[in-house]
Parts: C-alpha cells; structure tokens; sequence
C-alpha cells in the first residue's frame, strides 16, 4: 500500500498500471492504486458493474480521473472479488415500510443525551432567509407542503414502540406555516424582534414523540420584506441536509408561483430506509471495525485544554463563542498551497488545528472528533437526514514533526477513520466513553446551492439573504465538554468560530486561541517544514 506521504511513488503507479496486461500483475498494481487511492481520502466503489467514485475536491488529477475510467473492468473485478471475499452485505436501497423505522445511531446518541440532561430537544439545526420583494405566500405554502410531501424526515417523530425507540413516520404532508405581523412594531424595534424570534423558534422545548420535529415561521416586516425561518431537531436533520432543503424549497417556490408542475431532484434513498440499512449491518460491521476501534482507541483518556485563571466563577451558564475567520487572500493562498500538494483544504485547515490544539494543551497525543458529513453512498445525496458523525482521530505530534510531517500523520488517520466509520455506533453506547468529551472539528461543505439568489415569482423578483443571528443552542450545550471549532467554507472565504463553556473559559483567552488558529495556518503555508514545535504562540 502507499503510504500518504509517497506522492510522487503514488502518481507513478497512477501511470504504471494502465499499461500492463490484464495478469495477476496488473491486478496487484491495481490493489496498489486503491490503495493509494484510499489514503488520499478517495472512496471507489462498484454498483451493478459500474464504477463509482468521491473524492475530495482537488485530490485526484483529471488525468488520474481518465487513467481510473480507462482501467474500470480491472478495477470493478476486483472489487467484486474483495466484496465476494466479505459477504454480501445488505444494499443501501428503498425499502417498503408500513409507517416504522429503526433508528440511527445518531438519533440513539441524541436521545442518550436528552435522557442524562433531562431536558426537552429543541430545534437546533435553523436558517433565517431574509426576502425582499413582493412575495406569494400561497405559492410558499404549497412548496413547503411538497418538500414535506418529499423527505421522509421532515414527517418523522422518535416513538417508544413495545419499549425500543422507533421512526415514526406520518403519511400526511400537511406544514403550518406559522405567520407574525411585525408592521405593528416601530420600524427601529423590528430587527431586534425578528432575532428574538428566531432564537424562541429554535429553543422552544419539543417532544420528540409529538413532534413536529420540523417547522417554519413567516415575518412579515413590510409588504416586500420577510423574513422565513426553518427549523428542525437534530435527530432528523444536519447542516448539509438544511442546504438541500433550502434548495428544493426555493427551486420549488419559482416553480409553484408560475403555476409549474413540481420538479425536483430524485431522492432515491430516504433516511429511514438509511436506518434500515444500518442496522442491517450493524452485526457485519461490528465484525469488521469493533476490532479495529477496540485497538486503536483502547485505554485513551479525555484531554481538557488548561484552565483559565481569569475565570473565577464556575456558576456561569452555557457556551459563549468567538469568531474565526480565512479571509479570501489567505483561502486563495491556501487553495494554491492544496492544489500543488495534492491535499485539501479541510485537511490543511484540521492539521493547523490539530498541531495547535496539541501545543495549547501540551499533549503529544489526543482523540479529536472530526466531524463528517457521514453520507456513505451518492444516493443519499439528496436526501435530508441527521447524517453528520463524528471520526475518532487519535493523533501523536512527535518532537521533531514538520507541518508536513503532522498532515502525513493526519491525513492516514483520518483515511483510516473514514475506512473503519462506525457512524455514531460508538457515541451511542452507554456509558459514553471519556474521549468523546474531546475537541472537535467540524466543517461544514458548501452544499448545493439555489443559484441565481433571486426567485422569479409571477408578481415580482423576491432576491434573498441569510439573516445573520448568534444561534441559541449554545446555551443547552453540555458543559463538560471541551472547546470546538465550527467553520463554513463559503464562496470566497471561510467563516466560524470556537465555541466554549464559559464555566471555565474567558472570551479573552479563546479570542488568543482562534487568533493562534489563524498563525498556525500561515505557519503551514510559509514555512511547512518547519517543526510544528516551533511555531510561536501569541
């Protein structure tokens, strides 16, 4: 196999292997490029004789696109040799359901936690889309019924059936669409109403087993201003899906106000036919993986980051954060950096992190959370759901580890990780184990986008604009948990923050931590060679 730092070996078999016979020979070559391929984050795969594949942007060469497409039958056959070699196991497809679903491992994780923190959910995963322009809220509502109509998720509760927690899913597609009038307010008053009602939206207490899990509220500010506010538990959604659902929503909307059939991207896999599908091969991967995770994360401990002096009352309530931003010319710099690498930009952005967050706590060694977008397969790509999961990274940064050193090491982890995904399996389980508590990362991909920004309604143009507000799940966190970052890659930059239990963090000494964030990205980039030990913190 070809190790992660082997660019040049790997590129070479890339060239070598399209040019001996279909032998024994050529297929070892081809086992070789797989796994170059997998330690380089690409995921290949074979389905009804075709060859699949998802890599990271920029990883893979048009020209080592063209060479995997020349050589695709070697390639298919051996795949299917090694699945053959496995077992079959369960395909990710439709299922015929009468109304019931098992749950994921991630709604299992959830419903743990709510159960130890004896609180309600909420509605966390939340966007506030500002519209200007006169707006058909007729031909809203009819949109909104129809995306329910579409995803099972949006029609799901979290029932106890016979004593094991179950889906839920209802047949009817009907959503409320909730309506303020906020004309009646001095014109000065109404931003500061419309943030307070989005955070009431997101924090007003649920029942999972009532629901709705999903809702959406109306603002109106004036005849050509609203404000829409969509919401939905975390059990049934992820940031990714509310991309896809904002998607087919306004694609819907320009639909509906010209009075235009529904025509919307297939979904050919819903999410509780995902969690039939899992739980289907819960058993073969705990055959498969336990083994692996026993061993690698096998007597590892939590690791807090150090105290802070300043603050000296441990009464204060939830999470603060403070902001984090790649501006265009350092992102710009960064892609270049990554295209000349072969890397990513997430994983040059996690090494910065990783190499920081190792010194800030003095650890060489430590258990990050990173969170994935979990989606296994293409035919989920459509499809709203609470995919987004955390990999178990446990990363060394040894003494004398350059920058490129440390992203060799994390980018094989990472592979790894991804190779052995327990998808919230493990996060499930009870009692919850220490290193969860951990740092996490978690990026969040642009996903697919409502292009152009307006909405050619019959009336008028609506244009439309995220309302910026400080979201209020920051408040529920759990406390005793570690500081996280959170970033948005955006069109020209990259945007987020850390977050932090302010029982035991300052805002003074996170704004250093974020700040040293962005000096440890400019040390990848300007001096990758140099010891990751070296690098001066503020």
């Amino acid at each position: 196999m070809f190790q992660t730092n082997s660019h040049v070996t790997g590129r070479v078999a890339m060239e070598m292997y399209v040019k001996v016979s279909n032998s024994q020979e050529s297929m070892s070559k081809i086992a070789d490029v797989l796994g170059y391929c997998r330690n380089k984050g690409v995921r290949l795969w074979s389905e009804n004789g075709q060859l699949h594949y998802k890599a990271p942007k920029g990883v893979l060469t048009q020209l080592e696109i063209e060479r995997l497409r020349l050589s695709k039958d070697q390639i298919v056959a051996l795949l299917e040799r090694a699945n053959d070699a496995k077992g079959v196991e369960p395909k990710l497809e439709s299922c015929i359901r009468v109304g019931h679903a098992p749950t994921t491992f991630s709604q299992l994780a959830h419903w743990h936690r709510y159960q130890l923190s004896e609180r309600r959910s909420l509605r966390q995963v939340a966007s506030a889309m500002r519209l200007l322009g006169r707006l058909n809220i007729d031909a809203l509502r009819k949109s909104l019924i129809e995306i329910v109509r579409r995803h099972d998720a949006l029609r799901t509760r979290i029932v106890d059936v016979d004593g094991i927690l179950t889906q839920e899913i209802a047949n009817s597609a009907d959503c409320a669409l909730v309506a303020d009038d906020l004309t009646i307010f001095p014109e000065t008053h109404r931003e500061r109403e419309v943030l307070r009602l989005i955070e009431q939206h997101i924090v007003e207490p649920i029942d999972c087993a009532t629901g709705p899990l999903f809702g959406v509220r109306l603002l109106m500010l004036c005849n050509n201003e609203h404000v829409l506010i969509i919401a939905m538990e975390h059990m049934i959604s992820d940031a990714f899906s509310m991309n896809i659902l904002l998607r087919d929503l306004f694609t819907a909307y320009r639909q509906a106000s010209k009075g235009r059939a529904f025509s919307l991207p297939e979904i050919p896999v819903q999410y509780p036919d995902y969690a039939i599908w899992q739980r289907n091969t819960q058993k073969s991967w705990v055959e498969k993986h336990g083994a692996y995770w026993d061993r690698r994360l096998g007597g590892c401990q939590r690791v807090r980051f150090p105290a802070d002096g300043s603050v000296t009352i441990d009464t204060r309530v939830g999470w603060g954060s403070v902001p984090l931003k790649v501006g265009s010319a350092l992102k710009a710099e960064l892609r270049e950096w990554c295209r000349l690498r072969r890397t990513t930009l997430v994983m040059s952005v996690f090494t910065a992190y990783v190499g920081l967050m190792l010194r800030w706590c003095g650890e060489s060694e430590a258990v990050i959370q990173y969170i994935t977008d979990g989606r296994v397969s293409t035919k989920l790509e459509n499809t709203i759901g609470s995919f987004a999961t955390g990999l178990y990274l446990r990363i060394e940064l040894h003494e004398g580890d350059s920058f490129l050193e440390l992203m060799d090491r994390v980018t094989e982890e990472y592979c790894n990780a991804y190779q052995h995904a327990d998808f919230s399996y493990m996060e499930a389980q009870v009692p919850r184990p220490e290193f969860t508590r951990n740092s996490c990362f978690n990026w969040v991909p642009q996903g697919p986008k409502s292009s152009p920004s307006d909405l050619d309604g019959s009336d008028d143009t609506i244009t439309w604009s995220p309302v910026p507000f400080e979201h209020p799940i920051l408040k529920t966190l759990e406390r005793d948990t570690e500081p996280f970052i959170l970033l948005y890659e955006t069109d020209d930059d990259i945007v987020g923050g850390v977050s932090f239990p302010l029982n035991r963090f300052s805002s003074n000494i996170m704004e250093r931590f974020a700040r040293n964030c962005l000096v440890f990205i400019r040390a990848l980039l300007g001096q990758p060679e140099q010891r990751v030990k070296d690098v001066l913190l503020e």
